[in-house]
């Protein structure tokens, strides 16, 4: 029994760990004004160098609150075309999503050369419409390896809030303010 014990132990050592890839959204600001235009990042951290830890392709999607932001535009980042050959990328949206797939053409040998091991996927810009806070969840169909093998991903969401401007609002209070102390001084 003790030699079963150690030898698993030995084989659990021998095995390693399985490194998940993160796909994380990234905000460029966590609050903005009614009007105000923004955009968050769909990053990817912790490839590796090997073409099991590289990515190929991806298939997605961000969820979002269509009563506080309306999408305003989509740009593809560079990770996935490493060697300017191109890659196949579409975009479909629905009601408060939308879906992004990629997938290179790069080689494998390029993408395990080039392939940073953090990118940008892509760039949403959204305008805010409504006050309020909406959270931008993705969700992932595939990732997969130079291979086309499915990866471990970890997901990582993130909110905006959309809230007035800070002149409106100290404004506002300096007006009450006055409002105040006239009716204070009448009295």
């Amino acid at each position: 029994m003790k030699i079963l014990s150690s030898l698993l132990f030995c084989c659990l050592l021998a095995a390693g760990s399985v490194q998940a890839q993160s796909l994380s959204v990234v905000p460029s600001s966590p609050v903005v004004a009614p009007g105000d235009t923004f955009s968050i990042d769909i990053v990817v951290t912790d490839l590796g160098d090997t073409a099991a830890s590289t990515l190929g392709t991806y298939d997605l999607s961000v969820a979002f609150d269509p009563s506080l932001v309306k999408v305003f535009g989509i740009t593809f980042g560079n990770g996935l075309d490493v060697f300017d050959l191109g890659s196949l990328f579409t975009v479909s949206s629905g009601f408060g999503t939308i879906s992004l797939y990629e997938l290179s053409f790069d080689s494998i040998d390029d993408l395990v050369a080039l392939q940073p091991d953090a990118f940008t996927l892509a760039t949403l810009t959204f305008k805010a419409i409504s006050l309020g806070t909406t959270p931008f969840d993705v969700s992932v169909t595939a990732f997969g390896d130079a291979f086309g093998d499915s990866l471990p991903v970890t997901l990582t969401g993130s909110s905006v809030a959309v809230v007035p401007e800070p002149q409106t609002l100290a404004l506002m209070l300096a007006g009450l303010g006055l409002i105040g102390f006239a009716a204070r001084r009448n009295g």
